[in-house]
Parts: structure tokens; C-alpha cells; sequence
């Protein structure tokens, strides 16, 4: 839950002849939900479980000092999430019979607005007394947060498709990739692309613990499970050289293990999974 001090921007507003605690919010106004609930007459602990389930929920930690000097928190709600929540209420759990009227005509002109909203795309608050030049300047200043609002979500996907850009061009290089790669030829790849730092001995211990590799007993070497040479994601690669003892005989290298074009992308995904989970 988000944290903020509000201790010097707090202010008493009046709500339906009620009295709430407010702060500014980024470009809105929250409210304290203790003082809400308690002005309704619901339970505020049920309320405010309740609202931790909801994704449109905006609920904020607040501190502020109170007249004794001591620090208090405060459980703030945005302007939205005031709204819908106000619109799940049931007015039956209500107790006073002028709340429960105030709530039951706030929902009906909640209700109004959003079937506007969906099917005539967008609602606009006409009160008794406005005329209709009133009517026309709301509609303009709606018009112009809606545009904001488009032009804000242009401007962030244009971001995002920046950020991906690299990433798909990377993963591109990786799927296109012929031949296969030395374990330690990977990990620098790898590296490079994941801005992680991963050697070949640790690429080595990541594949033992998602069951890629095994260490061999009797020769202390590394090798591929054969399901994963049989699935195409490592190979076991022969050398062509051989080593010379001390006495001038000659032996075989042992096979290592390659990561093939299959796998290099499977290998990425996997340490992309897995520095995700550690982050969080």
C-alpha cells in the first residue's frame, strides 16, 4: 500500500452536510476512509477489505500529526475510488434514512452517467439552475480532459513500444541464431542482453537446477540430460583435439556441452523468469 505524509496539507471539507478529512492527491483529492465509513454507518474494517480486492481501488497510508503532537495513520481514498465505492454500497446496511436517501440518489446519477458514458460516449452533469452557455463550457472542459487523456495514453504506449524495441531486436538476434554456442560464449551473451552480470560456471549451475545439465560422478564433467539433447536445446559436442600426458600419450577430450539455436531463446526466457521472481 502506498505511503505519503499529508500532516501539512490536510483540510476539513464538507460532504452532504458531513464533515471529511481531505489532502491533495497528485491531480486529485483523497479522503480519510475512517471518517466515510463512519459518516454512512457502515463498518469501516469490512469496507476497506473489501476495497484491497478491487483493482480500480486507489488506497493510500497517510501520516499526519494530530493536536496532541503524536503521529497518527490515516487510510486515504482518491476521488475515484470514492465514487465507485460509494456506488457498491447496499443502502439497506445503512441505519440513517437521510444518509440512505443521499446514497440512493448519489447511485441513480452514477448509474445515469455510465450508461452516457457507454452509449452516447460520454455524460456531462447538467444541474437545475445551468444555462446553456454553463452546459457547453463543461462540455468543452470534458472534451479537453478526454483528448489530454488520449494523447497521455499515445504518449506512453510510444514509450513503451521504445522499451520493447531493443528487447525484440535482441530476441530476434537469438531466434535467427545457426550452429550452437559454448556455454561460456552464452553466458556473455546472455549477460549483455539481460544487463545481468552471469559467468559460465553460474550458466552452468542455472541449467543443473532447471534439470538442462548434470555433473558427471566419475569424470567431474559437465553433460546434457539426452532429453534435452533429444529436444534440440543442447548438444554434446566432440573434440577434434586431444590432450598429452607426461609420458607423451595422447587422450581424448571429453565431449562439452553447446547450447543449440532452440535453446539459447529457451535459456533467455528462463533467466528472464527467474531475475523477474528475485526482483520482486
Amino acid at each position: 500500500m502506498p505511503t505519503t505524509d499529508i500532516t501539512s496539507t490536510i483540510q476539513h471539507l464538507t460532504f452532504h452536510e458531513d464533515v471529511l478529512e481531505a489532502a491533495p492527491y497528485g491531480k486529485t483529492w483523497a479522503v480519510a476512509f475512517r471518517r466515510v465509513c463512519e459518516n454512512l454507518g457502515v463498518d469501516y474494517s469490512n469496507q476497506l477489505k473489501k476495497l484491497k480486492d478491487r483493482k480500480w481501488a486507489v488506497v493510500v497510508l497517510s501520516t499526519t500529526t494530530g493536536a496532541d503532537g503524536k503521529t497518527y495513520q490515516m487510510t486515504l481514498i482518491d476521488r475515484k475510488t470514492l465514487t465507485m465505492w460509494l456506488a457498491t454500497i447496499n443502502p439497506a446496511n445503512i441505519p440513517n434514512p437521510l444518509v440512505r436517501q443521499k446514497v440512493e440518489l448519489y447511485q441513480e446519477e452514477v448509474a445515469e452517467a455510465i450508461d452516457a458514458y457507454f452509449h452516447e460516449g460520454g455524460a456531462i452533469r447538467v444541474l437545475e439552475n445551468d444555462t446553456d452557455a454553463d452546459i457547453m463550457a463543461r462540455a468543452l472542459v470534458i472534451a479537453n480532459k478526454t483528448l489530454e487523456r488520449r494523447d497521455q495514453r499515445i504518449r506512453e504506449m510510444e514509450t513503451k513500444v521504445a522499451e520493447l524495441e531493443p528487447k525484440a531486436e535482441a530476441l530476434d538476434v537469438f531466434t535467427a541464431v545457426e550452429g550452437s554456442y559454448s556455454v561460456a560464449d552464452a553466458a556473455k551473451l546472455l549477460s549483455n542482453d539481460l544487463n545481468i552480470t552471469i559467468g559460465r560456471n553460474r550458466l552452468y549451475g542455472f541449467m543443473a537446477e532447471i534439470n538442462w545439465v548434470f555433473r558427471d560422478s566419475a569424470t567431474r564433467t559437465w553433460k546434457a540430460y539426452q532429453s534435452q539433447v533429444d529436444n534440440g536445446r543442447l548438444e554434446m559436442k566432440a573434440h577434434a583435439e586431444h590432450g598429452t600426458h607426461h609420458d607423451g600419450t595422447t587422450f581424448p577430450f571429453p565431449p562439452t556441452v553447446r547450447i543449440t539455436a532452440k535453446g539459447l531463446p529457451d535459456l533467455r526466457a528462463r533467466l528472464l523468469a527467474q531475475y523477474a521472481v528475485a526482483a520482486a
